[in-house]
């Protein structure tokens, strides 16, 4: 009777030391297992986020398929839908696997336990003030002859969370009519008449340079601090990819990823 009782004993403070370590320890380690995405961006990048890093997908995008997602297009929520990709081409259908036919070409997706934000914005073309003082900031890139611009856009919105609204501007040249001797795709902030350079790609080849666009503007971590996501597309066939970027430390910090199908060059 008395082993049975020290038995107890122990077996009671074991309980206790686990049930101590799980309050300390243990129920972080099991959130941030949980805690997890999968974000699609259309043409093919596809990506994991778990623990806080960034992965890109397996080449052959066979985890995609059979999978609910939340559909996003134009910046808008769609609809849930079963993503498929087959043959170069997505597919989606509903719960009962009927193909939705107004499925968009161009659209974001994710599947997790996180939520997404995403931003329903607009941007406008920059004022001719703007572009002037656009044009001093590439003359730090020796740009001293006036650009035949073919992108000149302004976002205004708080994307720190700071509470005052700054200036996203995205400048470029890049697959225009006009041969130029330089070409760039410059994306920057302005802050308070401090600039921030996010993106610089500048180039005297025409190949080397893509177009780029502000593809999403999305809040992960639900702490008001935007993430950035870009789209690079390049001359004629050389493919599509995407960057992130997240506020970090007080700056805007690159995570680099790539499609399944990008050039992956090195320098992106």
């Amino acid at each position: 009777m008395e082993n049975k009782k020290k038995i107890v004993i122990v077996i009671s403070i074991l309980l206790i030391y686990f049930v101590i370590m799980m309050i300390f320890f243990g129920f972080d380690s099991l959130k941030k297992k949980v805690n997890h995405l999968e974000i699609l961006i259309s043409p093919t990048t596809y990506l994991k986020y778990e623990k806080g890093i960034w992965e890109k997908a397996d080449e052959d995008a066979t985890e995609l398929l059979g999978k609910t997602y939340q559909i996003y297009g134009n910046h808008q929520y769609l609809y849930d839908a079963i993503l498929q990709y087959t043959e170069d081409k997505w597919y989606a259908f509903d719960k009962n696997n009927k193909p939705l036919l107004s499925f968009p070409k161009n659209f974001f997706a994710y599947r997790g336990n996180m939520k997404v934000d995403v931003v329903n914005y607009h941007s406008v073309e920059m004022s001719e003030v703007e572009i002037k003082e656009a044009t001093n900031i590439l003359k730090k890139y020796n740009i001293t002859f006036q650009p035949s611009f073919t992108k000149t856009m302004k976002l205004e919105f708080d994307f720190n969370n700071d509470g005052v609204e700054e200036n996203l501007y995205i400048i470029s040249n890049a697959l225009g009519m006009e041969e130029q001797s330089i070409y760039f795709s410059i994306a920057y902030i302005e802050n308070s008449g401090n600039i921030e350079i996010l993106i610089e790609k500048i180039s005297d080849s025409m190949y080397q340079i893509p177009t780029l666009n502000l593809r999403e503007l999305i809040d992960i971590n639900q702490d008001k601090k935007y993430e950035f996501v870009f789209e690079y597309s390049y001359f004629d066939q050389l493919g599509t990819s995407h960057e992130i970027f997240e506020y970090e430390n007080g700056i805007y910090k690159a995570i680099k990823i790539y499609g399944i199908n990008d050039r992956g060059d090195e320098d992106k």
